[in-house]
């Protein structure tokens, strides 16, 4: 798991060395100077132990710590919001008087919302914002259920689904502002908000 995740940075890194805004021969060099690294993430044999980075590739590393934006970051502030948005959707769970799909889906947003907070401590907001989308995609899935337009006419208009909008720009709004993106929301799910697609 531990590898998987630190694939996963590494794919990341070198997503965002090619999205720096340096001319192709400077990126060229960082990254080619950085070509040896891969051995220390993809090791041939895992009980052969790691080989250790160089100080010349923690050098390079810090080059490219310079050239690639930061992101934003969140406030106490915002952790708070999220968490008081958390609480009201355990709210709605705990009344009850829901059905057990509802009831799914809900828990399944308050498992994502807390995984969030981890996931912003180890990935910044850009791991803010792949929870998101991963709620946002939970919302639409549950919304797809109905059968009919008819059928979701009553789930947009309850205040549950309310309670869930308002969660969603939640992270919309912090994670935007953080990766200064336009709030997926506004810009493509009206779905979930009514109004024109």
């Amino acid at each position: 798991m531990a590898l998987m995740e630190l694939h996963k940075v590494y794919l990341e890194f070198r997503q965002d060395m090619m999205d720096a805004d340096i001319n192709e021969k400077q990126r060229e060099v960082l990254l080619k100077g950085l070509g040896s690294i891969e051995q220390s993430i993809y090791p041939m044999q895992l009980n052969g132990g790691m080989r250790q980075v160089t100080e010349a590739e923690i050098s390079l590393l810090n080059v490219c710590a310079t050239v690639i934006p930061e992101d934003g970051q969140v406030t106490k502030d915002d952790i708070e919001k999220i968490r008081e948005s958390i609480a009201e959707l355990r709210k709605v769970v705990e009344i009850g008087d829901i059905s057990p799909t509802l009831r799914k889906a809900l828990l399944e947003l308050i498992r994502l919302s807390e995984e969030s907070i981890s996931r912003f401590n180890i990935h910044g907001a850009r791991g803010l914002k792949k929870a998101f989308k991963a709620m946002l995609a939970e919302s639409a899935e549950l919304y797809g259920m109905t059968a009919s337009n008819a059928d979701a006419e009553p789930i947009r208009n309850s205040p549950i689904w309310a309670t869930i909008v308002n969660h969603l720009k939640l992270f919309d709004s912090i994670a935007s502002r953080l990766m200064k993106y336009k709030p997926l929301l506004e810009a493509g799910a009206q779905i979930l908000i009514g109004g024109p697609a």
